[in-house]
């Protein structure tokens, strides 16, 4: 199943036919008939309530073009105008990512990856350590938390776990790993993909083949926490199916968070679950 690009232009979605991911690669090989063309998007783009091209031809029909209605329509047309450039960079974008190297998850299971996994998530956890301290008083024993990401083989890795590192034209440029919790439930961690690469897909590809392992492995339930300065993350995570919780006593940050800061810690959080 591809992976669609979405960007941003002028507070409205633009979603555009390039299809990023097959099997375990963000990029395809893509016919020109799959791309929408720059006119279909800009007509969509600039008619919120409806087809432009159908609504001119109504015009038409109606009034021949030469009533009062032609007002409700200029201002589609203008912005078909205006939008022009910005289209034309999303598209220039969207093109490099489809040019550009494959996005691959590799499997953590020898020496250079597991490397490559204990550098992404001390950077990860590092950054999130350094924020969560500024914004909410929290602090995180990060050397402890990687190594027992990497050394304890009973929590990211096979047969009741995942752990992936995101390559990158040669290069490792993102993590994320799957835990078991209970028979039944598995909890998402340290998704985190380095900030040259968001905006081409390797997070939704990533956070999706984590829910195709948890259903090929049985669990039922996924579930996460994440600090609520990662707006952009849970947007990501509700537009798979994750929606919001109530704290769960098994949560992953337990262990590493001193008993009188861990009630501070929850409300500092989204929690979220998704069902298989």
């Amino acid at each position: 199943m591809g992976v669609w690009a979405t960007s941003k232009v002028s507070g409205g979605a633009l979603i555009t036919a390039l299809p990023l991911g097959m099997g375990f690669a963000t990029r395809s090989a893509v016919s020109p008939s799959f791309l929408i063309s720059r006119e279909v998007l800009l007509g969509r783009l600039a008619s919120p309530i409806g087809d432009l091209q159908a609504r001119t031809e109504l015009r038409r029909r109606v009034c021949g073009g030469n009533c009062r209605c032609s007002r409700l329509f200029s201002p589609c047309e203008r912005a078909r105008s205006d939008l022009a450039p910005k289209l034309d960079a999303v598209s220039a974008r969207l093109i490099h990512v489809m040019n550009g190297p494959v996005v691959e998850l590799v499997a953590v299971d020898d020496a250079a990856t597991r490397s490559a996994a204990r550098s992404l998530i001390g950077e990860y956890l590092r950054w999130i350590a350094s924020s969560a301290s500024a914004s909410y008083g929290l602090s995180f024993d990060v050397d402890a938390m990687v190594a027992s990401d990497l050394d304890d083989r009973a929590k990211f890795y096979p047969p009741s776990g995942r752990f992936y590192v995101v390559r990158h034209g040669g290069s490792y440029v993102g993590v994320g790993c799957l835990k078991r919790l209970t028979p039944t439930v598995a909890e998402i961690q340290r998704m985190y993909v380095q900030t040259e690469l968001r905006g081409a897909g390797a997070g939704r590809r990533l956070v999706q083949q984590l829910l195709a392992d948890a259903r090929a492995i049985g669990y039922e339930i996924v579930r996460l926490e994440s600090l609520k300065f990662l707006a952009a993350a849970h947007a990501l995570y509700k537009s798979v199916g994750f929606v919001e919780i109530t704290p769960y006593a098994e949560n992953s940050m337990k262990q590493f968070q001193p008993a009188e800061t861990i009630n501070t810690y929850r409300s500092s959080a989204v929690f979220m679950e998704t069902r298989l």
